[in-house]
């Protein structure tokens, strides 16, 4: 009924490289009616955390299959794929995911440390499956986050391999991740300097979660 409106725009249409939009499933129930008349656009749902696991192999596989029929990327969380590179077991991980029909793997240092050769090595694997890698920077827990000239370099480092949007952890809006609290009634985005300083470097490749 509104198509029109948004015939003009940059994103009107998928492939898109910019305007994307992403959410997350968590199994809280999936209202197939519904997302099919809102699936033009969507880009992409991430299977949250370790739901994955949860599930029967061919009822995980179904509900890809579901994504996919929508013209929907679907990612993989970026728990377990810590916990693959952690186990030294990425290279299985990466195979189990292709056969599932996951397209993406979001790749993050919440729990582990990737020095930048091993970034490289990393994204190799994963082009080698043709899929796409989606990195996450940030931590979860405001006490470890990152500072602003940390969070810049790591951002740099992904920028130098690859050329996909990076993902900056907020925790979505929980217990506040790269959000701090000035007082109970006001939030200040404190990474507004990284934003400002990739956007006057013309690299502003960044979403928030």
């Amino acid at each position: 009924m509104l198509e029109t409106l948004i015939e003009d725009r940059i994103d009107h249409k998928k492939p898109r490289h910019d305007g994307i939009t992403y959410i997350i499933d968590k199994f809280q129930g999936l209202d197939k009616e519904n997302f099919e008349a809102i699936s033009p656009y969507i880009d992409m749902v991430k299977i949250y955390g370790a739901f994955p696991l949860l599930l029967k192999q061919h009822s995980l596989i179904n509900r890809i299959d579901f994504y996919h029929q929508s013209n929907v990327l679907v990612s993989t969380g970026s728990t377990l794929t810590e916990y693959a590179i952690r186990e030294k077991v990425f290279e299985k991980f990466m195979e189990s995911a292709k056969t599932i029909g996951f397209d993406i793997i979001e790749i993050s240092e919440n729990s582990i440390h990737l020095t930048f050769e091993e970034k490289k090595k990393i994204l190799k694997i994963v082009d080698s499956y043709d899929m796409r890698a989606q990195w996450k920077i940030g931590h979860k827990d405001p006490r470890r986050q990152l500072s602003v000239d940390e969070t810049v370099k790591k951002m740099n480092e992904v920028l130098e391999i690859s050329q996909e949007k990076i993902v900056l952890e907020a925790n979505l809006g929980y217990n506040v991740g790269i959000y701090f609290p000035l007082s109970p009634h006001v939030i200040q985005i404190n990474y507004f300097r990284i934003c400002f300083f990739f956007f006057l470097k013309g690299k502003m490749n960044a979403v928030f979660q």
